[in-house]
């Protein structure tokens, strides 16, 4: 009892100096009180923050799905860190002519080649692609384009990614967004398929 009465006091008196002595069952009680309510201040402390981390987090990753070029910052990061299991481009030649715009689900539908990377992250398009994406930039834009590119990317987590170029490298789509695109994304994808034209 004493050595428990003496441990209890200590944990009280932490912050102060220690007197040594035997404590009253009135006393050791009142003492597991405040440690029991101290624990639970700590407990609702701790939730609060974890809750607060938890919404800064969803809030940001909801912004970033809404913004083409985060979106495109993720996805070099992917690259980097080996996420892209395989990806996949779709091509129309821009000599195929159509009299509507080609959308993403008409690209799907009516392209004309396709190549298949699976091994994606060890591959040599990946770090090239990793370069292009760094100095490419998508600013959102109202403007509907005739597409003739798609990269699809899959994840090692099941997500995917999928980018839409027009035939002159101007406009695009990254995901579902409509962009105007400058910078190196479409040079990578003419090397690929250049020799398809």
């Amino acid at each position: 009892m004493g050595q428990s009465a003496h441990l209890l006091f200590s944990l009280e008196s932490a912050s102060g100096p220690i007197t040594a002595g035997v404590l009253s069952m009135s006393q050791i009680r009142s003492c597991i009180s405040l440690f029991r309510a101290a624990l639970r201040r700590t407990s609702v402390i701790i939730s609060v923050l974890c809750c607060y981390s938890l919404t800064k987090e969803i809030r940001a990753q909801r912004a970033e799905e809404g913004n083409p070029q985060a979106i495109l910052n993720a996805f070099v990061r992917d690259i980097e860190s080996s996420q892209v299991q395989s990806a996949g481009i779709l091509y129309i030649p821009t000599y195929i002519l159509h009299n509507i715009n080609v959308t993403p689900e008409r690209l799907q539908r009516m392209y004309k080649y396709k190549i298949v990377i699976p091994d994606f992250s060890h591959s040599h398009p990946a770090e090239r692609l990793r370069l292009a994406l760094r100095q490419t930039t998508a600013q959102p834009t109202k403007s509907t384009a005739d597409l003739r590119w798609e990269l699809k990317a899959v994840l090692r987590d099941g997500r995917t990614i999928a980018l839409y170029v027009d035939g002159f490298g101007r406009l695009g789509q990254v995901q579902t967004f409509p962009v105007r695109l400058k910078g190196k994304l479409y040079e990578w994808l003419r090397g690929f398929t250049e020799c398809m034209d």
